[in-house]
């Protein structure tokens, strides 16, 4: 996170964060939990891996706001294999259930050690083993350990989508309008391919790279809830 933003703001878009993260672990874990369960069907609980790639999916998004990259990247690898998993490219078994438990104690302390301000563990291995659990065309999709952001560092003019600009302020967040709920609400329209903090002429804002094709038709409404739509570049 940029060291433009004042202290009291940064702690409290850092606290926002280290209690959604709990609060996505806490789920990642009981959604795996079922999983296990679910190994002597058939075939694996789809609703179960659905919503744990949602959840692996907002702890990316999480992360990539706060600029903690080692997270950002290994939920976006382990997201490639729960992709795997949801299409039954790849079998949900034993081993793999137990690889996303590792990667969920790795997200953890990911977090906990940007929270003390503590060098980050290593993910490299993690990232390996997710990569060998795949098909060929899906692990070799993966980027590169040392490539950060992992999502597009191009932005949204440049694939053809729109850009959304968030300006939170304190009415907004009075109405419980933040910077996870935009976020949440942007997903919902589409992939978020990049999302970064920006400040202009001291104002702090928030830029989420959408692959749409066209923004929300209620324009007015995102606008009073401080989210304005830029259209690609002609």
């Amino acid at each position: 996170m940029s060291s433009d933003f004042s202290p009291a703001l940064r702690a409290e878009l850092l606290d926002d964060f280290y209690a959604e993260c709990d609060d996505l672990l806490a789920h990642i874990r009981a959604q795996l939990v079922t999983l296990d369960r679910s190994l002597a069907s058939a075939t694996p609980d789809d609703a179960a891996l659905e919503s744990l790639y949602r959840s692996v999916h907002s702890f990316k998004g999480n992360a990539a706001i706060v600029g903690l990259a080692p997270a950002e990247q290994l939920a976006h690898a382990a997201e490639n294999l729960l992709r795997s998993l949801s299409r039954h490219e790849t079998p949900l078994t034993a081993a793999t259930l137990e690889l996303l438990g590792h990667v969920a104690h790795r997200l953890e302390q990911l977090a906990t050690t940007h929270r003390l301000q503590q060098p980050a563990p290593e993910i490299q291995p993690l990232l390996d083993a997710l990569a060998a659990f795949q098909p060929r065309s899906a692990s070799s999709a993966l980027p590169p350990a040392a490539a950060a952001p992992v999502e597009s560092a191009k932005p949204a003019e440049a694939r053809g989508g729109w850009r959304a600009r968030f300006t939170p302020s304190p009415e907004r967040d009075a109405r419980g309008v933040n910077v996870n709920t935009v976020r949440a609400r942007l997903a919902a329209l589409g992939e978020i391919v990049r999302a970064a903090p920006a400040i202009e002429s001291g104002a702090m804002s928030f830029d989420f790279d959408l692959a749409v094709s066209s923004p929300p038709p209620d324009l007015a409404a995102w606008e009073a809830d401080g989210v304005v739509w830029q259209p690609p570049a002609s």
